[in-house]
């Protein structure tokens, strides 16, 4: 015998009309009635029931909450599972049972639990579980309307997965990152960017600069911001700026880059901005400024006669004030000969010189003479260094002990240089 005050509550279960289901059989007067109907009237019911509940293409499962059993499943239902026979598995119950507590969690409204199911072929699917609650007389149980939710939560777990690669590239960058909308609430950060501004374990998503910073400095990133987006173009800035949040005050040489943010159709959403700190950059290049300097005026007020000329071809580049005095010339006069066309050595002397330097770093060339713009002929020991600075080869020449005039002679009675030295 069937009771069907179960069979409404099934169809009910099943979020079905019960006019719509119940109306062709005849049987709305029974929708008053809690006593048993005669066996005729509930068989053909029942069938109707049945052919119904096992063509609907949602999976549907009656598990009895007295005797914790699976009463019956659709063949979508076990489709869905894996399983067929499905009550032939006891393992089906035990994962929803893990999923949700059957005889705790079950109310008296319909619910719905997520559960994690394991077929037999090793796969695993997320199930979402509508829970709607069938009472009788004579048992308590349970219909489960089964929706496969597995692409959005395996799309949902690599989302996530994505979104902490990307968090952890952003936070191996050495230069700080922010993203924007167009209202210029920050929507993206970087650990080095609140590291820069000071905000480190701050969550400032959502924030705008106004309510980071004081107005002096917003004033600026607005307007950069708005022109970004105004120009459509990306900006270069470099600045000193000082940052309010440190307690010594300490001023940072920014170098930022500003850009706006697209769509797929090209519409700006956004701006995007770079920040590297280059305060020991400029430190560093005012340190080897002044070096340079200082090296520079040691260079030109040294006793010691020193010529720089370059290795490759022989061309003048300096001079210090000693070595001018010491042939005549001014360094305007000299920059840009050679050494031959300044009359600082032969040709054959320059050659058996870079022959030597070719497998040396160094060579001395002793009791050389050179002649002067004013036509003084000088016996110097000279000594020179091959110095590499990248990919750049220099020749430093040094007079290294006083040069003595051995004769005089004019400028226009110049002797041969090959015939002199030999």
């Amino acid at each position: 015998r069937l009771d069907i005050v179960e069979l409404i509550n099934w169809v009910n279960a099943l979020e079905l009309d019960p006019y719509d289901t119940f109306i062709s059989a005849g049987f709305m007067s029974a929708h008053a009635t809690t006593s048993p109907v005669d066996k005729d009237l509930a068989l053909p019911l029942h069938s109707m029931f049945s052919s119904f509940y096992e063509l609907s293409p949602f999976p549907v499962m009656l598990i009895c909450l007295n005797s914790q059993k699976i009463i019956e499943a659709n063949s979508a239902c076990e489709k869905l599972l894996g399983c067929d026979p499905i009550s032939s598995s006891g393992d089906i119950l035990n994962q929803f049972e893990s999923g949700f507590h059957i005889t705790t969690e079950i109310s008296d409204h319909p619910v719905n639990k997520l559960i994690q199911f394991d077929r037999p072929d090793q796969s695993t699917r997320f199930l979402n579980c509508h829970i709607t609650p069938v009472r009788s007389n004579t048992q308590n149980s349970i219909v489960l309307t089964l929706n496969d939710v597995s692409n959005r939560i395996f799309a949902e777990i690599s989302l996530e997965k994505q979104k902490h690669l990307t968090a952890e590239i952003l936070n191996s960058l050495p230069f700080g990152v922010y993203v924007k909308d167009l209202e210029h609430r920050y929507i993206l950060t970087n650990q080095q960017y609140l590291s820069l501004s000071n905000l480190e374990n701050q969550n400032i998503i959502g924030l705008t600069d106004s309510d980071l910073f004081p107005n002096e400095i917003t004033r600026n990133m607005l307007q950069e911001d708005e022109k970004v987006i105004q120009d459509n173009i990306p900006v270069v800035l470099e600045r000193w700026q000082s940052n309010p949040f440190r307690a010594d005050k300490q001023r940072m040489r920014l170098r930022i880059t500003k850009s706006p943010i697209k769509d797929s159709s090209g519409c700006i959403i956004g701006t995007m901005g770079l920040l590297t700190d280059t305060t020991a950059e400029i430190d560093n290049e005012t340190y080897q400024s002044e070096l340079n300097a200082r090296f520079l005026e040691i260079f030109k007020n040294t006793p010691i006669p020193v010529l720089i000329s370059c290795y490759e071809n022989g061309l003048i580049i300096d001079a210090n004030e000693a070595f001018l005095d010491l042939v005549g010339y001014k360094l305007k006069e000299m920059v840009g000969l050679t050494s031959i066309e300044a009359g600082l050595m032969p040709s054959d002397t320059r050659s058996k010189i870079r022959e030597k330097l070719e497998h040396e770093t160094s060579h001395e060339l002793r009791h050389h003479i050179f002649l002067t713009k004013r036509g003084k002929y000088f016996d110097g020991t000279l000594k020179m260094q091959k110095v590499t600075l990248g990919s750049s080869h220099y020749l430093i020449t040094v007079v290294c002990q006083d040069a003595s005039p051995t004769f005089e002679q004019p400028l226009e009675h110049r002797l041969d240089y090959s015939k002199t030295h030999n």
